[in-house]
C-alpha cells in the first residue's frame, strides 16, 4: 500500500489489548452482488477495504476506503441502521441502555460498575451520539 491509495485513518493501538503490533492488507471488495462492499466502487473499479489484524489477540477490524464511504449513503443496496430497527422482543430484549449489571468495556476491557454509563478507565460509553 502507498499513501496515495488511502486517506483511511487506522488505528495504531489495539482497542482490545492495547498491542501495538499490527498488520494491515488492503483487499478488494470483491465483485458481483455477494462481494462485500457491492456497488460501492466506481465502474471497473471495486471499492477496497484495509484489514487491520492485531498480532497479540487476533482482533480484526476492517475499513473501508473513502470511495465507499462516500457511496454507501447512496447505494439503494445499502440501508442505514437505526435505533428503531432494534428489536425489543428478540432474544437479546434486554435494553442497551439497562446498566443494572456491571459489564466489561468493549474499549479497554475494564469492569463498567453497575448504574453507570461510561467506563472509568477510558470514557467509553454504549450509549449512541445524538
Amino acid at each position: 500500500m502507498n499513501g496515495d491509495e488511502s486517506s483511511i485513518a487506522l488505528p495504531t493501538s489495539c482497542p482490545h489489548c492495547s498491542g501495538s503490533e499490527l498488520y494491515v492488507c488492503r483487499k478488494p471488495g470483491a465483485g458481483g452482488k455477494g462481494g462485500f462492499l457491492y456497488g460501492l466502487g466506481e465502474f471497473l473499479h471495486y471499492a477496497h477495504f484495509d484489514v487491520v489484524v492485531c498480532a497479540k489477540c487476533g482482533l480484526t477490524q476492517f475499513f473501508a476506503e473513502p470511495l465507499a464511504q462516500r457511496n454507501v449513503r447512496s447505494h439503494a443496496d445499502w440501508r442505514r441502521i437505526m435505533a428503531s430497527d432494534r428489536q425489543a422482543d428478540g432474544p437479546d430484549s434486554q435494553e442497551a441502555d439497562d446498566v443494572s449489571e456491571p459489564t466489561l468495556c468493549l474499549n479497554c476491557r475494564s469492569t463498567i460498575p453497575a448504574g453507570v454509563d461510561a467506563c472509568p478507565q477510558c470514557g467509553w460509553t454504549y450509549k449512541g451520539e445524538g
